[in-house]
């Protein structure tokens, strides 16, 4: 009984409430009867669309396609990049890693094994370094400069995980 009283009622409080709601001041009707009275431009749809556009460079796009992207320069997508061009495919190579440059970039390109420390192996504390990358089979004294250092770039492993990572 009590919600079919306050249902009666509800219109008589609304219609109470609209009376106690205080009116706008003149000058808001007045801004709004101006600028309802303004001429208008007509837009053309088209052309809002053509200036949205015209920072895109579309031309690019268009010329710029490509059969094959190779994500990685390394040791498979380098050679994947080779295999895709070689057979007439246009390819594009991404790479994340900085430039290595050959001559420069190789400090122990003319060093042998026995002029190595440890002959080529990594010390103790290095395999504390790469404890993870050694599982490779690739990481040693002439080459751990190419691999990641686990402790300052480490990942957790709930189960074994072989993320073998490159520094370059």
């Amino acid at each position: 009984m009590s919600n079919d009283k306050n249902f009666a009622q509800r219109p008589t409080e609304i219609r109470n409430r609209k009376s106690e709601i205080p009116q706008r001041p003149t000058d808001i009707r007045n801004r709004k009867s101006e600028i309802a009275n303004r001429p208008t431009k007509i837009r053309n749809p088209k052309s809002q669309i053509r200036n949205r556009m015209a920072n895109l460079n579309t031309k690019l796009n268009k010329s710029n396609t490509y059969d094959a992207i190779v994500i990685g320069s390394g040791m498979s997508g380098g050679w994947a990049a080779k295999e895709l061009c070689e057979k007439g495919l246009k390819t594009l190579v991404l790479e994340k890693g900085r430039m290595v440059n050959h001559l420069e970039d190789y400090p122990t390109m003319n060093m042998e094994a026995w002029e190595f420390e440890n002959r080529g192996a990594l010390n103790a504390e290095d395999q504390e370094k790469y404890h993870i990358q050694t599982r490779s089979g690739f990481v040693g004294e002439s080459t751990k400069h190419f691999f990641t250092n686990d402790q300052e770039d480490p990942y957790i492993e709930k189960e074994r995980f072989d993320w073998i990572r490159g520094n370059h």
